[in-house]
């Protein structure tokens, strides 16, 4: 019976020697195999690498807005002190009001 093999020659140049190769019909299966292995794996890692960089682009997102929130919050914070302040403003000139109209003073029996 034949074996049959894959026959390869190398051209190495001006001043190299030629370079016959023979490998089995079952050494080129396995290489393809191998290859087809190696091919899926790289499938695979792109895959998670695209997932792992839609999670941080989410990441990101949720921290600028989480910034943008914390802004927000210290503006509302100063306005309702300033408010706070106008009130307390107002109840005292409320109070200075009712004491020289007099409903301010206290009832006597």
């Amino acid at each position: 019976m034949e074996r049959k093999f894959y026959t390869f020659l190398i051209f190495p140049g001006v001043h190299g020697r030629l370079r016959k190769i023979q490998l089995p019909f079952y050494a080129m299966h396995v290489m393809l195999g191998l290859s087809l292995v190696g091919l899926v794996t790289l499938g695979a890692l792109a895959n998670s690498y695209a997932r792992m960089l839609l999670k941080v682009s989410n990441y990101n997102n949720v921290r600028d807005e989480r910034e943008a929130l914390k802004t927000q919050y210290r503006t509302l914070e100063t306005v309702v002190s300033q408010t706070n302040a106008k009130l307390y403003s107002l109840q005292s000139l409320a109070a200075e009001v009712a004491l020289t109209y007099g409903f301010g003073r206290a009832r006597r029996p």
